[in-house]
């Protein structure tokens, strides 16, 4: 069955030299530690603390989807868990390698899992004068980060549909 990576995050994603590529530069995945079977069927409050925990110690906390932070005792978990964390690495490459998460703490007295579970994303704000130009050319990053980071996984797409948006994506910028 699929595989799921589970700690999607900046520091995983190794950039590297590509004529191929737009831009130049292709993303290369790293670091499969944490990689685990895609799909699980959670049928009980034992199963889902079992999942959580082992999140805790496998997935990068600002980048963890919901979903493993505060896991229902009846869901199947499955492979959106990293179109989340790719919605969030591709905000940190906007944000200055933050997630979306990070700084919503403070409205969570300090809670990450809080501020995750909310799905409240909060673009930081460009100094000066560049904010009027800089608004249309985050537009589409935005859209696509906004369209991964559906805090309910049933509505989450898949990492088809993530890959089909994200190719529109950059079809577009080219």
């Amino acid at each position: 069955g699929p595989l799921a990576h589970r700690d999607v995050k900046p520091g995983n994603v190794l950039l590297e030299s590509s004529m191929e590529q737009v831009g130049g530069l292709r993303a290369v995945l790293m670091d499969f530690g944490s990689c685990r079977p895609a799909r699980i069927s959670v049928n009980d409050r034992a199963g889902a603390l079992r999942v959580q925990e082992r999140a805790a110690r496998e997935c990068t906390a600002p980048f963890r989807a919901p979903e493993l932070f505060d896991t229902p005792s009846r869901c199947d978990i499955d492979e959106r868990v990293d179109v989340w964390s790719l919605g969030c690495l591709l905000f940190a490459g906007d944000a200055g390698g933050r997630s979306p998460f990070e700084d919503a703490m403070g409205q969570t007295g300090g809670s990450l899992a809080l501020a995750v579970l909310s799905g409240k994303v909060t673009w930081p704000e460009p100094a000066g004068r560049e904010k009027n130009d800089d608004e249309d050319a985050r537009a589409p990053v935005r859209d696509v980060v906004a369209f991964l980071l559906q805090k309910d996984w049933r509505e989450r797409p898949t990492a088809r549909d993530a890959v089909t948006r994200i190719e529109t994506w950059l079809e577009r910028m080219t």
